[in-house]
């Protein structure tokens, strides 16, 4: 289990730098975060799998989220292409803060749910495998953000695309990604609602 756990984070991490469909790229996310789920039950040990269990949740919220925000740009441009998808902020100034906020959330920035369950992974790691600990470190600290910016920095700040159908955010959009976003970042703060 852990050696396919490893094939596959490598694999999906590398994989994220040639999705251009932004539901795809999603999906790349979820099999590596599925990928990360496989490292924590491998080990066994009771973190791990209480580490494994919150991982399922915080995925549940952040994909959902995710997913929402392709599905809302999707309406918008008829495209999930980040190819054509192209200067939300300049279109939607509302929804493009909402996306940011999205975009550091799958980031994993401090105070995120994200940055807690890779902070107690990592310290997990660092007591049985510095070796795994730098390929963890390097694979979802360095490769995986430098390709999620990649492909969400230019749907956010890039020219303004000229596509039919481009609007500010409905209030739909905002309840749906505040309430998603405010669980990933409160359970980011309080870390204990995840027993880890």
């Amino acid at each position: 289990m852990l050696v396919l756990g490893w094939v596959g984070v490598v694999e999906s991490t590398l994989r994220l730098f040639y999705q251009v469909d932004l539901k795809r790229f999603i999906a790349t996310l979820t099999v590596l975060e599925t990928n990360w789920l496989v490292l924590c039950l491998a080990t066994g040990s009771n973190l791990s799998v209480s580490l494994g269990i919150a991982l399922v949740l915080v995925h549940c919220w952040t994909t959902t989220t995710e997913f929402y925000t392709v599905e809302f740009l999707y309406r918008r441009y008829a495209s999930r292409s980040s190819l054509v998808v192209s200067g939300l902020w300049w279109t939607s100034p509302v929804l493009s803060r909402l996306v940011w906020v999205v975009l550091l959330v799958t980031l994993g920035l401090p105070g995120t749910s994200i940055f807690a369950l890779k902070f107690a992974f990592m310290c997990g790691l660092a007591s049985t495998s510095v070796s795994q600990l730098a390929l963890f470190g390097l694979l979802m600290l360095v490769l995986a953000p430098i390709a999620i910016v990649r492909v969400w920095v230019p749907v956010l700040c890039g020219q303004a695309s000229q596509s039919v159908g481009v609007y500010g955010a409905t209030r739909f959009e905002v309840v749906i990604l505040v309430s998603c976003l405010v669980a990933a970042v409160v359970v980011g703060l309080v870390p204990s609602l995840l027993c880890v």
